[in-house]
């Protein structure tokens, strides 16, 4: 069951999609935070969500493993 996003979760998967476009690789979670302006624990908690929404993949205990999926592009556009 997809969720419906909220304007926070909305802004994380736009981050990650500005940051990867520009950088040519994904933020780390503290990137991401700083840009949305929440805690590192918020920021994960989001991720989280849209984890398991199916959003975005991550791989744990690896950094800058965010990948949007194809879900998460078409949101974050």
């Amino acid at each position: 069951m997809i969720e419906l996003l909220t304007d926070t979760r909305r802004e994380v998967l736009a981050t990650i999609a500005g940051y990867t476009r520009s950088h040519g690789y994904p933020p780390s979670l503290r990137e991401v935070a700083a840009s949305t302006g929440l805690s590192t624990t918020t920021t994960d908690y989001h991720l989280r969500r849209l984890a398991n929404g199916g959003y975005v993949r991550r791989d744990y205990g690896r950094s800058r493993s965010l990948v949007l999926t194809d879900l998460g592009s078409a949101v974050a556009l």
